[in-house]
């Protein structure tokens, strides 16, 4: 059996617009970064997958309910890992 690691980055916040640092602030999506991660979800479809790590912050949690809806992941345990947090 073969094993992929599949890994998603967070599109745009609506720091990013303003070109500040998000790092560890609470910052959430911008409309342009959720038609990005719909297209994501449309292409993991067609793939595997049986657990999702990801960070504890809004716009990581926004980004895998949005390919969650699209990708139809159900009942997937999800870790939230702080070490995953943006430095800087």
């Amino acid at each position: 059996m073969q094993t992929k690691l599949v890994l998603v980055r967070h599109g745009q916040s609506l720091w990013d617009l303003k070109n500040r640092f998000t790092g560890w602030q609470d910052i959430d999506l911008t409309d342009a970064s959720v038609k990005e991660e719909q297209r994501a979800g449309e292409q993991l479809k067609a793939i595997k997958i049986d657990i999702v790590y990801t960070l504890f912050l809004l716009r990581a949690k926004h980004t895998y309910q949005i390919i969650k809806e699209i990708a139809g992941l159900q009942n997937l345990p999800v870790i939230e890992y702080k070490v995953l947090n943006e430095r800087g």
